[in-house]
């Protein structure tokens, strides 16, 4: 696969691919001469020549997209932490603790199952907030065609997933908090960077 990628790009930055004319699709920006890939190629200069062609109404609502971004990814803080608060200091988090323990005696299920239940209901908590942000907003500024009931059900996939995984990975962190005592950290913190590494390289492809 990194062979194709690898040729690939070299044939799309030879000369005699910089003098294709694809046809352009209706709506899109014709990419001017100066930003197309070619043996001398320079980035800022190419990257000057793109910005320059593209219409000011569409830079600016580019820049709306990606300011209200960041703004947010500040909101989504302040909301799973007021989510959070709410589980801690209404003692919802501790009635699940309870029931969870009611249930079985076995620590790694009783974490598992916690987990999971956490998990769901802290989906559940955030989704107006992940409604906006992933399918609204996505149709407001034209980048998405999926209707609702499609986004949903990517949703509840992606919850599957998560509980699943998630509570695995709680499972084995929290074994270690027991049997490690004070050098819990370090074991849990493997556990944890391996477990990341494996949903960023997963995650793209399924």
């Amino acid at each position: 696969a990194f062979v194709l990628m690898a040729c690939a790009l070299f044939i799309c930055a030879s000369p005699g691919a910089a003098q294709v004319r694809e046809p352009i699709p209706q709506g899109q920006t014709l990419i001017p001469d100066a930003a197309r890939p070619t043996v001398t190629f320079d980035v800022e200069r190419a990257t000057r020549a793109y910005l320059d062609s593209i219409p000011a109404e569409q830079r600016a609502r580019s820049d709306a997209y990606f300011e209200g971004g960041y703004w947010l990814q500040l909101i989504g803080l302040l909301y799973g932490l007021g989510v959070a608060a709410i589980l801690l200091f209404g003692r919802i988090s501790a009635r699940m603790r309870d029931r969870v323990e009611r249930i079985t005696r076995q620590p790694w299920l009783q974490t598992m199952l916690y987990a999971a239940a956490w998990i769901a209901l802290t989906a559940l908590m955030t989704l107006p907030l992940s409604l906006y942000e992933g399918w609204f907003r996505e149709h407001q500024y034209g980048l998405s065609n999926r209707t609702l009931p499609a986004w949903l059900g990517e949703q509840a996939k992606s919850l599957l997933i998560g509980m699943v995984l998630g509570s695995i990975v709680l499972a084995i962190i929290y074994a270690f908090v027991r049997r490690r005592g004070g050098n819990w950290w370090l074991p849990a913190s493997v556990v944890s960077v391996l477990f990341l590494l494996f949903v960023q390289f997963i995650g793209p492809v399924f």
